[in-house]
């Protein structure tokens, strides 16, 4: 417990300052107790999201909100945190997602003037475990992102850690072609690898 004394000390240290400071100087005298991220359905289409942030990236989301502020005020679009991490997720997914990418890539060759019909070629000896960009676009359009393990007549159709597998193992000779390739989710990709190699 602080004395009267020391209370009247540290409202004294506080004024003058902005609320943010103020709030750290209290939290650098006693420190909250963390929570866990969590996730609270508020209505149907509104889910409420909490987290802690550190430092590093507040001042990344501030830099974010700084440089995107003309544009939001421009459209009138909120500059909060929110909106900042819808266009944070656009953006990551346009580049990272697989589908995404099989689709625009997909489309481009689909629209392109030039486009030469695709002939088949027999599988040639496979040297690298590198699958082919066109390949691995293929797979990702045709398993629409999903996982395609099936059991008991029910596929799982997950879409978390989905990763391209080989039916026939690369290690034991599966070649990179469309009918020994498939999206499989990362606890069914390792429960076939066990089965394959034990």
């Amino acid at each position: 417990m602080r004395s009267p004394e020391q209370k009247l000390k540290l409202l004294e240290s506080l004024e003058h300052q902005s609320k943010r400071e103020a709030e750290k100087k209290l939290a650098s005298i006693q420190p909250k107790v963390i929570k866990q991220e969590s996730e609270k359905v508020l209505t149907e289409s509104l889910t409420e999201i909490r987290f802690v942030a550190d430092e590093s990236l507040l001042k990344k989301l501030n830099r974010i909100r700084e440089i995107t502020a003309h544009q939001s005020m421009s459209s009138g679009e909120s500059t909060g945190i929110a909106n900042i991490f819808h266009k944070l997720a656009e953006e990551y997914l346009e580049r990272h997602d697989p589908l995404i990418k099989a689709k625009r890539l997909l489309n481009k060759v689909s629209t392109s003037p030039e486009t030469k019909p695709c002939v088949t070629k027999a599988p040639m000896k496979i040297e690298s475990r590198h699958i082919p960009a066109s390949i691995r676009h293929k797979i990702w359009m045709r398993d629409q992102g999903k996982c395609t393990f099936e059991k008991n007549g029910r596929k799982c159709n997950s879409s978390y850690g989905v990763e391209i597998d080989h039916i026939q193992p690369y290690g034991i000779g599966g070649a990179h072609t469309m009918n020994n390739l498939r999206l499989l989710c990362r606890q069914h990709n390792q429960l076939q690898s066990k089965k394959a190699y034990g």
